[in-house]
């Protein structure tokens, strides 16, 4: 860790972030991320070897999305006269090579200090469409079972919410149930149309930045396929709540329109779907682990809390 962060380097600023599975080291022209050697219920990386194929299913995962940040995975070497990165002896580490972007240039930064307009939401669509047409449909069957799980734990976490009443949680938890049980043909049906995918599967802003004014997804679910394997309308929620929650209400409006205008052959039966995709993805403990630069406050006083739960709940 020391030889990574740039001990012994003095010329070479180096900025380290820790995260629950990695640790990230920013240097002034390029980023190495290593993971974690940590095994989780979601995850794996208790070997080296296991943390090499992670790094590579990382580039393979996110080259489609952002080629120009991914560069490819290189070994943290032991050589005779210490550590190096691309040696040529044993092998000690794994590290995703990345170039570095300009980090106050992610959306989640931007939308809280309102730095972006509305016209935004439409090149959102465009990235996502382009995402979602990257890749071909999926064995769906996880995705199913997934669903109602995902209402549970959303209820847990609203239900730990003091600014959200308890009458208002479990009729936004019956809701979802009822709309769920009402939709599960449609979902079946999407399954079958390939409407199911591999997505970016965590396109929250916090993983969507601006380079050369264009919006890049970036940091795709690598680890696990089957939470990354979702309806392609659910993968857009993420993003739509997630302009809610910054109350960028007329970018989420021209992402969804822009989005539902292009595929709408493809997507046009499934509309009566997104109140509860949208539910699903409203979990609050989710924001608060993704986005720590939003501020607890709204404009209007409210806690963030407040309108994402109202923008959650599925109509009757």
């Amino acid at each position: 860790m020391a030889f990574l962060a740039g001990t012994g380097q003095p010329n070479v600023a180096v900025q380290r972030i820790d995260t629950h599975c990695s640790i990230v080291f920013l240097e002034p022209s390029r980023v190495l991320k290593i993971k974690r050697a940590v095994k989780l219920p979601y995850l794996d990386f208790s070997t080296l070897e296991k943390r090499q194929r992670a790094c590579e299913d990382e580039i393979a995962v996110n080259g489609h999305h952002a080629p120009a940040i991914y560069r490819g995975v290189v070994p943290i070497t032991r050589e005779r006269d210490g550590l190096a990165i691309g040696g040529i002896g044993p092998v000690i580490e794994w590290a995703v090579e990345m170039a570095r972007f300009d980090e106050t240039k992610t959306l989640d930064h931007l939308a809280a200090q309102d730095a972006f307009g509305p016209e935004l939401g439409e090149r959102l669509a465009g990235i996502m469409l382009k995402s979602h047409r990257a890749v071909s449909g999926s064995d769906g069957s996880h995705w199913l079972t997934s669903l109602s799980v995902i209402i549970d734990r959303n209820t847990e976490q609203f239900r730990s919410e003091p600014t959200v009443s308890c009458k208002g949680v479990d009729e936004l938890h019956n809701l979802s149930h009822r709309s769920l049980a009402r939709n599960l043909e449609l979902l079946r049906l999407r399954v079958a149309a390939g409407q199911v995918r591999r997505c970016h599967g965590d396109a929250h802003l916090g993983n969507i930045v601006l380079i050369n004014s264009e919006p890049v997804l970036f940091d795709a679910i690598e680890f696990d396929r089957d939470i990354a394997t979702t309806d392609v309308l659910h993968d857009i929620a993420f993003t739509l709540m997630d302009l809610l929650y910054f109350g960028r209400e007329a970018a989420a409006n021209r992402l969804f329109n822009s989005y539902m205008q292009t595929a709408w052959d493809t997507q046009s039966d499934a509309l009566s779907l997104l109140p509860v995709f949208l539910s699903m993805r409203s979990d609050p403990g989710q924001r608060a682990l993704h986005q720590p630069t939003a501020t607890p406050e709204r404009s209007n006083g409210r806690h963030a809390s407040e309108p994402l739960f109202r923008a959650c709940m599925p109509a009757r």
